[in-house]
């Protein structure tokens, strides 16, 4: 970590713990031990910056069947004798103090809610309109990517495209279909390597070498390769300016091929303001046992005729036009 990053991650910690602090004390609630609540977190969330702690919850796993990422929170497990939550593991006797409540109330409350509002990726959008986003990653793809803009404007339905910056220098006239098509695309990296192992100034080349192959076409929505992030790649996107976008809603149509299945998955999980996670490319190449996107391609064709009439399929910047997006921080590595 950088020490640009570490005065940033500095700052906004404390900026956060302060907050809470007076939040705390303004209802009135008594703790004597507020140093210690300052120097379990600091240094908790500075090693997370390096990656050396990670967040367990099983809902936070960026590919879960069918309920999408969730935001960090704190969890409670009788293992080895430990609490563990996203910042690190406790002995099982902080239960019992009244600190360990009142450091409860502090991660799992406000801290949340406004690292969220800083660092966090959005999942959803809420909004009372028929309107939802599909979002595409890792392509362009020469051969599946011009068929789902056929199947697209055959359905009059926008999508979101993130593509990797290896595959849009390679077709460059996709990424313009794409566009002229009305369709918006965002970062997804240069050649998608897992954020959270490499090093910042790796992480800022892949964007920025990812930002200059969609570049006119490209807009300021990024979304981590696997859905993996910690503190300091959130940073590094926060610093230049991305916005995160994670989803609440997958095919997993990277680990099956029964386009039935997967169709009926998003009609019975799409809701308004749903962000959809799909591929039109595996970044793996044709070494991946579901590299062929025909059977995601006919998913595709069936949800939205299914859908017809009843859902409106936009863009992201569309989207997060028509309501109040919801922001988690969400922090995997691996």
């Amino acid at each position: 970590m950088e020490w640009p990053q570490v005065v940033v991650a500095a700052a906004v910690t404390m900026g956060v713990l302060m907050f809470d602090l007076a939040m705390l004390f303004q209802r009135g609630s008594t703790v004597h031990s507020s140093p210690f609540v300052f120097k379990l977190s600091i240094p908790r969330i500075i090693a997370m910056s390096h990656g050396h702690t990670r967040a367990r919850s099983e809902g936070q796993r960026a590919h879960a069947g069918g309920a999408g990422p969730a935001g960090v929170g704190l969890e409670e497990k009788d293992e080895n004798r430990c609490i563990t939550c996203p910042w690190g593991r406790f002995p099982i006797m902080i239960q019992r103090t009244p600190v360990y409540s009142s450091l409860k109330k502090i991660l799992g409350g406000p801290i949340t809610l406004l690292a969220g509002e800083i660092l966090g990726a959005i999942t959803h959008v809420a909004t009372p309109d028929p309107v939802a986003a599909l979002t595409f990653d890792d392509g362009p793809n020469p051969k599946f990517t011009p068929c789902l803009l056929d199947i697209l404007e055959k359905h009059k339905a926008r999508a979101t495209f993130f593509m990797l910056g290896e595959n849009a220098q390679r077709y460059p006239q996709l990424v313009q279909r794409v566009a002229r098509a009305g369709h918006a695309i965002g970062n997804h990296s240069w050649n998608h390597p897992e954020f959270p192992s490499i090093t910042g100034r790796e992480r800022r080349a892949q964007i920025r070498r990812c930002a200059k192959a969609i570049a006119p076409h490209g807009q300021r929505l990024f979304r981590p390769p696997y859905g993996y992030q910690n503190i300091a790649s959130c940073i590094d996107l926060l610093w230049l300016g991305y916005q995160v976008i994670y989803w609440n809603t997958v095919a997993n149509d990277w680990c099956t091929d029964d386009a039935e299945w997967m169709a009926a998955r998003l009609v019975n999980q799409v809701q308004p303001g749903s962000i959809v996670l799909l591929h039109d490319n595996i970044c793996s190449a044709s070494k991946h046992p579901y590299f062929d996107r025909g059977p995601l391609l006919k998913a595709v064709d069936m949800f939205l005729e299914r859908l017809q009439g009843s859902f409106h399929f936009i863009t992201i910047p569309e989207l997060l036009r028509t309501g109040r997006p919801h922001q988690s921080l969400i922090l995997q590595d691996h």
